[in-house]
């Protein structure tokens, strides 16, 4: 998924937007890198990549995370820092509260090995 997929969906949650699509905001575009990099570095942590972090330097960029993260997680993350940004509470809460709830599931994602040598009992 790249930034740009990212920022739209997340934009489309919070009902930003007009009659012919997104909400035409230089604003929220100028502030969509960072945040995107905010949830990303985040989120990356939480992955355990074992290279070194490095910012996305472009929206139109690949988000290198695992699908089901940037599926499952990264886009609320975003919504919940781009309704921050807008200064509206409701959402930010909202989002807030889901995505840190798949974010604490984030952290065991390829983390379950077999216990047992020879798979179940």
């Amino acid at each position: 998924m790249t930034g740009q997929e990212a920022f739209e969906q997340a934009m489309g949650l919070l009902g930003y937007a007009n009659g012919n699509g997104l909400r035409n905001d230089n604003a929220l575009l100028q502030r969509a890198l960072p945040i995107l990099n905010a949830v990303y570095g985040d989120l990356y942590y939480v992955s355990e990549k074992k290279k070194p972090y490095k910012p996305i330097v472009s929206i139109a960029e690949e988000v290198p995370l695992p699908e089901r993260v940037t599926n499952d997680c990264f886009v609320y993350g975003v919504a919940m820092w781009l309704a921050q940004s807008e200064n509206d509470g409701d959402n930010q809460q909202l989002f807030a509260s889901i995505y840190n709830q798949k974010r604490a599931g984030a952290s065991h994602w390829g983390r379950r090995i077999d216990i047992f040598e020879g798979g179940c009992l």
